[in-house]
């Protein structure tokens, strides 16, 4: 039980990663989306302005190569962080049908247990019907030896009286 609790808590991590590195995609491509937006809204000042503003709009520009620059570093960041969840998920996934193959094992091993429980079970049951009835045989056997006795005396009574006894205590 506890492999399974292990197991399943496993794949709610993975499953947590997989949600993060997604929400982070997202915040990436919105901000790429911004990015985008950002540098149509430049090239329509730049269409618009006159001379003088062109060096603002370098500067402009340059502060937005540097965010793309930044925003490249952390997407190359988030496909290692996926590559890593990707490998986690495969290493997860081979522990799982590890854990899995042992619980089959051990399900067999306890089964094999119950079985033989339940063959020394039958086992005692037929040996203690078997004492029962060696026992209510000796029984039999001790009241037909103490009913010959008894014949043999009333008979021995009877020959040396002429006459059957009249208590059992004679």
């Amino acid at each position: 039980m506890n492999i399974k609790i292990i197991a399943i808590l496993l794949a709610l991590l993975v499953v947590y990663l997989l949600i993060d590195n997604h929400q982070q995609k997202n915040q990436w491509q919105q901000q790429q989306a911004k990015l985008q937006q950002s540098m149509q809204q430049l090239q329509q000042v730049v269409t618009n302005r006159d001379s003088n503003l062109v060096s603002n709009q370098k500067a402009v520009i340059e502060e937005t190569r540097s965010q793309t620059q930044i925003l490249k570093k952390q997407l190359s960041a988030t496909e290692k962080q996926s590559e890593l969840l990707d490998q986690r998920m495969n290493e997860t996934t081979q522990q799982s049908v590890v854990i899995d193959q042992q619980i089959e094992k051990l399900d067999a091993v306890v089964e094999d247990l119950a079985m033989q429980q339940l063959q020394e079970k039958q086992r005692l049951n037929q040996q203690q019907t078997q004492q029962q009835k060696a026992i209510q045989a000796s029984y039999r056997a001790s009241g037909l030896q103490t009913a010959m006795m008894m014949k043999v005396m009333i008979s021995e009574h009877y020959m040396m009286e002429g006459r059957f006894p009249d208590t059992n205590k004679i």
